[in-house]
């Protein structure tokens, strides 16, 4: 019940007061050393967890990423991982087994957004977080 709780809350303040509030300030993330651009929106921080656009990231680790419009569902595709993730849920598939997030997929001001660690090691990455540079650091 806590859990919904705070997601409830989550998507409240996000809606109220939009992505540019919770974007995290210079939030960085590296792939095998090389530091990610991202375009148009960047990474933000929902709950100490940080999300990021849905494609950015995934297809620069050679994932394939699809995104279902109508029913608002990520899919994700490695040689080896099959990745379902609804929007605004806690609970994703990973090769068909429920695997529980914490912190959903959300669409902020047009982009869907996906949790970065979560998804990182689910196609089989190492994510580590560093507090004194605010950077995620992702080894594929």
């Amino acid at each position: 019940m806590l859990k919904f709780k705070k997601l409830a809350i989550t998507l409240s303040l996000i809606m109220l007061l939009g992505a540019s509030a919770l974007a995290a300030t210079n939030v960085n993330v590296t792939i095998n050393g090389d530091l990610v651009t991202f375009t148009d929106t960047g990474p933000i921080m929902v709950n100490d967890r940080v999300l990021v656009p849905l494609r950015g990231v995934f297809e620069k680790m050679g994932a394939s990423v699809q995104w279902d419009a109508e029913n608002k569902i990520v899919y994700i595709n490695t040689e080896t991982r099959d990745i379902v993730l609804p929007a605004n849920s806690t609970i994703a598939k990973i090769n068909g087994s429920d695997s529980y997030l914490d912190s959903p997929v959300l669409i902020i001001s047009g982009r869907t957004m996906v949790p970065l660690r979560f998804v990182s090691e689910a196609i089989g990455a190492t994510v580590t977080w560093h507090q004194s540079s605010s950077t995620v650091e992702i080894i594929k």
